[in-house]
């Protein structure tokens, strides 16, 4: 994370109604593509806990537990606390 520099979080893995798909447009991923992986659909919480701090979670959607497979705490830059 750089000072000063905005966060996005892109999620793009919630299924639809034709089925889950078994390709992508491009063969290899975009240079800001973190993780591209068809096996994984679920959702992500973020959670807004005071001023200072966000968490992001990611949760696999399908599992009988809580399914986090990736986690990210996120001060606020932008804070004075």
């Amino acid at each position: 994370v750089v000072d000063g520099a905005p966060i996005y979080l892109t999620l793009g893995a919630g299924g639809n109604r034709e089925q889950h798909s078994d390709g992508y447009q491009h063969d290899e991923p975009e240079p800001w593509v973190a993780k591209r992986d068809i096996s994984d659909y679920g959702y992500g919480h973020l959670h807004l806990p005071n001023a200072t701090h966000a968490k992001f979670v990611w949760v696999r959607d399908g599992t009988t537990d809580l399914g986090i497979l990736d986690e990210v705490w996120l001060p606020n830059q932008y804070s004075n606390d």
